[in-house]
């Protein structure tokens, strides 16, 4: 049973045009830099992001009503604009802030530890752009890690907490766990008062990098998290991922945990992997799978990211 008192997957509908998503994040504009065959450094630009986890539920949620609360800076209207009007998504969805996007510069040379610069410019969320719903599902990814302060967040969730039908509640750690530093190498950072940012969820992703943020003395593997998964689960989280990269995620319930390694695959960039596995895992959740077969398309579908570069072609996550 679920800290809010429903069993798993309780939120599945029989028909999926009836499933209410609201998705928040910031879409990020990304320059990532390779080495090519010489070993000359080349930069290719894309949007990022919640940009990853948008595509990705509108792949694999095609019927169900996504509403996508974006920010973004008005630089990145015409490209953005254009994705949406692919996704089915209306542009009236994305709350513009008039200022330049935030840039983000990943250098993804060596895929295992990957270096990241960020400039951030847009601000975060106000309360009445954070709806109460109803919703069946909520996806926060702290993709800048600006998106709500703890007071915000706090009253915002315990109003959807209060409504008669409480949504899914679904957290990516993410950004949150960074420092902003404009032009600096972002670092993880302590997450003060952390337990209140996360209680009460029904789900939580984050890195094995990202417990650092959390625990004074941060597990070195996965299979060294059983302490951090107890301390969560303790604070009414119901279900948690922790993600490691080519090493693949823990799934953990409470009392129950598994590793999933990950799948071989020919991998082009990894950018937007967790986003990915974390909207597969909702959409499974939403369409009622069992966790069996829930986690193992979630993980095919974070393997299918790493053949791709950039959020563009996500739709071809339709096929799982």
């Amino acid at each position: 049973m679920s800290r809010s008192g429903r069993p798993p997957h309780a939120v599945a509908h029989a028909d999926a045009r009836t499933l209410r998503v609201l998705l928040l994040g910031t879409i990020n504009r990304d320059q990532l830099l390779f080495a090519d065959s010489s070993g000359r450094l080349t930069r290719q630009d894309s949007l990022g992001g919640a940009c990853y986890s948008l595509l990705a539920l509108k792949a694999l949620l095609p019927a169900a009503r996504l509403n996508a609360r974006l920010l973004a800076g008005l630089d990145l209207t015409h490209e953005l604009t254009a994705i949406l009007a692919g996704s089915g998504n209306a542009p009236g969805e994305v709350l513009w802030r008039d200022r330049a996007s935030n840039r983000v510069e990943l250098d993804c040379r060596d895929p295992e530890h990957k270096r990241e610069r960020s400039w951030l410019t847009v601000g975060g969320y106000t309360l009445d752009e954070c709806p109460a719903g109803p919703w069946d599902a909520v996806l926060l990814n702290f993709t800048s890690g600006r998106e709500f302060s703890l007071r915000g967040w706090s009253h915002w969730r315990r109003i959807l907490r209060d409504t008669a039908r409480p949504p899914f509640l679904q957290l990516d750690l993410h950004s949150l766990s960074l420092d902003a530093r404009a032009g600096r190498a972002r670092r993880l950072r302590p997450l003060h008062r952390w337990q209140e940012w996360l209680r009460d969820l029904d789900l939580l992703q984050l890195t094995l990098d990202e417990c650092a943020c959390l625990a004074p003395h941060s597990p070195l593997t996965l299979a060294d998290t059983g302490d951090l998964l107890g301390e969560l689960h303790g604070l009414g989280i119901g279900e948690i991922v922790i993600t490691d990269a080519a090493r693949g995620f823990m799934h953990s319930r409470p009392g129950m945990s598994r590793h999933w390694p990950a799948l071989e695959a020919c991998v082009v960039e990894s950018t937007g992997c967790g986003d990915v596995l974390g909207a597969a895992l909702l959409a499974g959740t939403l369409c009622g799978l069992p966790d069996e077969l829930r986690l193992a398309r979630a993980r095919q579908a974070a393997t299918l990211n790493l053949s791709l570069c950039g959020p563009e072609q996500l739709d071809r996550l339709a096929r799982l």
